[in-house]
């Protein structure tokens, strides 16, 4: 019997190598494989620096009588953040902090509504979030880096002492709303945000996106994608529109595009209606004809944008040369901003907002902060 005992600890220790051997190559299939295949879609989707498109761009000296003061801050990852303090006069009733979408660039492209409010007798606190234009960063990370700078501005604003002391209310468009709204977790001092075209969560987003290119596959992908983004932006992660509103008692003005197919109201027009329809702090507006980019344009500017668009295509049609061909691309770049400066109304251009939408905002935060 003796004998045999050897033969029965080899066989069981082949068994048990077996085993661990299977336990190894599951991970790797199950979680190692998958998980490290979303991280690196994860980091991809969200690399590369945005810049405002210049030719497009607004300036200062397109709204006369406007000031501002330039301001440095740090984000959560020590990326050095540039922001502007808007005003008209001096003795501001309130602060605006402005918060940008994402993709075309920082809060330059968008001075116009910093002009509004600031004409309307607020500061304007707009910055420029991570990876766009003045900012640092090689790229966002991710959408939840949003909440983070908009944290940091909140925190740099109220501890400042070049920036008076006023109530805040927070303007924010798509990502900017979605970080708008979740940062009232992090502010409840905050005295309203008007959320335009903003989303509930960020992996609501990813999700979506993905599933038009895997269906379904996508939720499983999305386990491992919310893991990574869980990993690598932490509380931030977990933050969502729905949690900053109950967090909170700012006054909510939610406003949504209704042909919007970049973010549609699922997202989170429909989620937070539903939620909070009948409360008093919140007001809703669907403006069914709107989509995601020209929610808050007049029916003037929206014309006038799709006869440049169609003008411009025109005329790059007419071209002598293939302007799409990669040889032609730097001639093509240089004939497009001539083009644009020789054509381009900047009158109409700097007068593009739908001023009876921005009035009934000017009123909401009024009201606001009393």
């Amino acid at each position: 019997m003796r004998a045999l005992a050897p033969h029965r600890t080899v066989q069981g220790t082949g068994f048990k190598k077996i085993i661990i051997i299977t336990a190894i190559l599951l991970v790797f299939v199950i979680f190692i494989i998958p998980f490290g295949s979303s991280a690196i879609i994860y980091e991809n989707s969200f690399t590369g620096r945005y810049e405002t498109y210049k030719p497009l761009s607004y300036s200062l000296s397109d709204f006369e009588g406007l000031r501002r003061t330039r301001h440095t801050f740090t984000s959560s990852g020590g990326q050095t953040l540039v922001g502007y303090y808007y005003t008209y006069g001096d003795n501001e009733k309130g602060i605006v902090v402005v918060s940008h979408g994402l993709g075309g660039g920082g809060q330059e492209r968008i001075m116009d509504v910093s002009n509004y409010f600031a004409k309307n007798g607020y500061g304007v606190f707009a910055y420029d979030a991570t990876a766009n234009d003045e900012s640092g960063g090689e790229g966002i990370g991710g959408l939840p880096q949003g909440i983070a700078d908009l944290n940091a501005a909140l925190d740099y604003i109220e501890g400042s002492a070049d920036i008076p002391k006023k109530p805040i209310v927070l303007w924010g468009h798509s990502w900017g709303a979605y970080s708008a709204d979740a940062v009232l977790k992090y502010h409840p001092e905050v005295k309203a945000v008007c959320s335009v075209a903003g989303f509930n969560r960020s992996t609501d987003v990813i999700r979506s996106e993905g599933a038009q290119f895997v269906g379904n596959f996508a939720d499983i992908m999305m386990l491992y994608i919310d893991l990574y983004e869980k990993m690598k932006f932490g509380e931030y992660h977990d933050c969502t529109a729905l949690e900053g509103f109950e967090k909170s008692n700012a006054s909510v003005f939610v406003i949504q595009g209704g042909n919007d197919t970049v973010i549609p109201p699922s997202y989170g027009y429909d989620i937070w209606k539903q939620r909070f329809d009948g409360d008093k702090r919140f007001k809703f507006k669907l403006i069914e004809k709107r989509s995601h980019d020209n929610v808050y344009y007049s029916q003037e500017a929206i014309n006038y944008i799709d006869t440049l668009n169609s003008n411009f295509d025109k005329w790059a049609e007419a071209l002598d040369y293939d302007y799409t061909a990669e040889e032609n691309y730097s001639r093509f770049v240089s004939d497009k901003e001539k083009y644009i400066n020789e054509n381009l109304d900047r009158e109409r251009w700097c007068n593009m907002l739908d001023t009876k939408l921005f009035s009934e905002i000017k009123e909401f935060f009024d009201e606001s902060i009393g």
